[in-house]
């Protein structure tokens, strides 16, 4: 009589076929390169912020000198005889503006809040290794004098590079936003603005409020 073979009565897991191991092996592979990927990302993204926070703001003081405004009845002739046209920049996402002189340069940061009707940012100013954050309240955009004497920001604060603080030209002078920097004196010393009060809607059935501006 041969003898009865033993009944295993244990559970046995097929095992997945070789093709869908090395597919679980790559995917979980690939997961976790996105997700290390990811938290790089957000690393850097929390020490930019960090490295905002630590940038010292630039102070704002009274004018030393006498600044004026003289209102004009009309638009200039901006290319007429002692002007020439001013080239605001538009602020971009870690957008770089070199000086004309290269003495410095300035640098869009991300506000990473709600900055109003436009996309502000911080201007951070970067001279031999030191940083000041010059905007007060975000800016939209960024003038430099050709001389690289001062930066001009919105609404119209006018930051001195050589004395490293700010004037608020638009409280001094009474001239809120919306503001447009539209020329420049060939000695550099006035600048002509445009002023509207809305800068979305009905731009076009605005007439502009025209200012020739004294700096320091």
């Amino acid at each position: 009589m041969l003898p009865i073979p033993k009944r295993d009565n244990s559970l046995k897991i097929p095992s997945p076929p070789a093709g869908r191991e090395r597919l679980g092996v790559r995917g979980a592979i690939v997961f976790l390169g996105s997700l290390l990927a990811t938290s790089f990302i957000v690393l850097i993204h929390r020490n930019s912020i960090a490295a905002n926070k630590v940038v010292r703001q630039s102070r704002v003081v009274p004018s030393s000198q006498s600044v004026g405004k003289r209102e004009l009845n009309s638009n200039p002739l901006i290319n007429s005889s002692g002007w020439q046209k001013a080239k605001a920049i538009n602020g971009h996402h870690l957008q770089r503006i070199q000086a004309p002189n290269g003495t410095f340069s300035l640098k869009f940061e991300p506000a990473n809040e709600d900055t109003g009707d436009f996309e502000r940012y911080f201007l951070i100013f970067e001279k031999n290794g030191q940083k000041i954050r010059i905007d007060q309240g975000f800016t939209a955009w960024a003038y430099i004098t050709p001389d690289s004497r001062y930066v001009i920001t919105e609404p119209l604060y006018l930051f001195d590079a050589n004395k490293q603080v700010t004037v608020d030209l638009s409280k001094e002078l009474a001239i809120s936003n919306y503001v447009q920097i539209e020329g420049v004196a060939l000695d550099y010393k006035r600048l002509l603005v445009s002023r509207i009060n809305a800068a979305m809607e009905g731009m076009g059935d605005q007439k502009p409020e025209w200012f020739e501006i004294s700096l320091p």
